[in-house]
């Protein structure tokens, strides 16, 4: 079953050619993107895995409220 991104975060850190890249596919799909204000290797630790993290997508939010906090934020 195919689940659609609803949400990109990226590392403050993540190159830019492949923000330039990820943010113009997001807009095209109108998926909304946070910048999270950490590298990497703390948006890695605060996913729970032993390695750097520079993009991530949400599909199912599950019971946190996270895309709620996110369009605060946002706007």
């Amino acid at each position: 079953m195919f689940r659609r991104v609803r949400l990109v975060i990226l590392a403050e850190n993540t190159p830019k050619d492949l923000a330039d890249s990820i943010s113009y596919y997001c807009k095209l799909a109108g998926i909304p993107i946070y910048i999270y204000k950490g590298s990497s290797i703390e948006l890695g630790r605060v996913c729970g895995k032993p390695f750097p993290v520079s993009a991530l997508g949400i599909r199912d939010p599950g019971d946190s409220n996270i895309l709620e906090l996110v369009s605060m934020e946002l706007g």
